[in-house]
């Protein structure tokens, strides 16, 4: 609500005196209040005068962002298929999805489903007609993307490879730069966040963290902000077998402060300080309040300490080609999550030419993926 506008002489631009009523708005309550309670009952955007600013920060308070206009999105999936999500606002491009998408035990691989103009079988479709997916965990080798649409080289032995089709170039998988849907997909997969939102009940789901405290701090100047303090799950692991620590998160906010262009930059320039008293604790004190901060930081995606404290350039690092210390066949790209990033993933050496990511056998049995599975 208070983006600048490019053009400064946009009625939506930020006003340059901020006690001027519209300053800072891009839309505006129409809820006027007369002496005998609320009177007109509209909604303007711009410039306009009508609204006040008592109900401009309720509004702000209850509905803090205002959609102008949404963009409808359509995946088709072909028969033989189980375990798809269709999460509300998501659909079924989510991590749901990814993490339990399977052959259905009557299909043998091969199904007689809709076929595409040239007699081909399709394995499934997104919006732009191009071959999607991504992985199985029941196949073991799942999961990659390339702009071709065509299979990855690398399949297990049951043959079991669902492919991601991407409608544009993967040009980057470092999580200070990547800014495209697609490279995020992947990302995703490879990475964990404190915590996800239920497909079905849209109640947080504690996944790095177990749990979090919000609670209030006191500038210098006497100004009241929030702060958030996440209580780390014991016992998560980095793909390559280094412990996650709360270290590893003060870390990658700590970079993320110092970085230029990188991401998240939003909540970033929100935060004062952060502070890891132990292992398991992060305390993060913002300078701004409000629920919307935690989910913003919530959804982070953090950096390995052990690696990336090595790294000169980290906002023109290429992780995905380095090799891991820990393990030789891992590359420097390495997460929490359910799948991993090998270094024979990389068609020749090259993003350009798609990856192939292969389901992590570690994470069935971790301390995430079982309170995933025992939440009820």
């Amino acid at each position: 609500p208070n983006a600048q506008h490019p053009n400064a002489q946009h009625p939506n631009a930020r006003h340059p005196n901020t006690q001027h009523p519209n300053a800072g708005c891009l839309a505006r309550s129409a809820l006027e209040r007369d002496g005998q309670g609320i009177g007109t009952v509209g909604f303007a955007c711009g410039a306009g005068t009508l609204g006040r600013d008592a109900w401009q920060r309720r509004l702000a308070e209850t509905l803090p962002y205002l959609p102008i206009c949404s963009v409808p999105e359509y995946a088709m999936v072909q028969n033989g298929w189980s375990g798809l999500v269709n999460r509300p606002g998501d659909g079924v491009d989510n991590r749901w999805t990814w993490m339990g998408i399977h052959r259905t035990k009557a299909d043998s691989g091969q199904t007689s489903a809709s076929k595409d103009q040239s007699g081909k079988t399709p394995a499934s479709k997104d919006q732009s007609g191009k071959t999607p997916a991504a992985g199985d965990r029941s196949g073991k080798t799942p999961a990659a993307g390339d702009r071709s649409g065509e299979t990855p080289a690398s399949k297990d032995q049951s043959g079991k490879t669902l492919v991601l089709g991407v409608p544009s170039v993967l040009n980057t998988l470092n999580p200070l730069l990547a800014d495209s849907k697609n490279e995020w997909r992947v990302l995703q997969l490879l990475c964990s966040p404190l915590f996800d939102l239920d497909p079905v009940t849209l109640q947080e789901v504690p996944i790095l963290a177990k749990s979090w405290d919000l609670s209030g701090w006191t500038d210098s100047d006497g100004t009241e902000f929030m702060k958030v303090t996440f209580h780390l799950r014991a016992g998560v692991f980095w793909q390559d077998g280094a412990p996650f620590a709360a270290q590893d998160v003060k870390y990658t906010i700590d970079l993320l402060r110092k970085s230029q262009d990188a991401n998240f930059e939003d909540i970033i320039s929100r935060i004062d300080d952060v502070i890891a008293p132990d292992k398991e604790t992060v305390e993060i004190y913002l300078k701004d309040k409000g629920y919307r901060c935690l989910y913003e930081l919530a959804w982070l995606t953090f950096l390995p300490e052990h690696i990336w404290k090595n790294v000169t350039d980290t906002v023109n690092c290429k992780p995905w080609l380095e090799t891991n210390p820990l393990k030789e066949n891992l590359t420097g790209l390495v997460g929490q999550g359910p799948f991993r990033l090998e270094k024979s993933g990389i068609v020749d050496g090259n993003l350009q030419n798609g990856l192939t990511l292969v389901w992590d056998p570690a994470y069935d049995q971790s301390v995430v993926a079982k309170a995933i599975r025992d939440r009820k």
